[in-house]
């Protein structure tokens, strides 16, 4: 069964979330622009530490189902509570690349957890992120 968010918690995720009026399905602002953004399959190593306050509480290695630049899908048999604040070090192999330096390199993002459901959960990025060589 899918978690969702009531309006109160979707606006703190969310400020400019769209809820339609029959309120049968709230919809972020996120999910309106989640189709024009380009989404891969791919299935990338990720390491992620849930946030509280800015003190790291848990740490947990997923791997990624899809991703795009608005966020991913992460597979796991226990997903973390719709609205957990995470931050992300997704790794990103270099190695078939000729003249890369670096074989490796991790993309250091902030995210929530959006959705979950029987295959894993969805996190939206936050839009600051860093790209660093490993």
């Amino acid at each position: 069964m899918a978690a969702t968010l009531n309006d109160h918690e979707i606006r703190k995720i969310f400020p400019k979330a769209i809820i339609d009026d029959d309120k049968s399905r709230l919809r972020p602002d996120f999910y309106l622009l989640r189709r024009r953004m380009e989404r891969f399959d791919l299935e990338l190593s990720a390491y992620l530490s849930t946030d509280d306050n800015g003190k790291i509480q848990k740490s947990f290695e997923f791997i990624t189902s899809n991703i795009c630049a608005g966020g991913a899908f992460f597979k796991t048999d226990t997903p973390l509570t719709v609205g957990t604040r995470a931050k992300l070090a997704i790794v990103l192999p270099l190695g078939k690349f000729k003249n890369v330096r670096h074989k490796i390199t991790h993309i250091h993002v902030s995210g929530s957890v959006i959705r979950t459901d029987q295959q894993g959960m969805a996190v939206s990025f936050d839009r600051k992120y860093k790209i660093l060589p490993q």
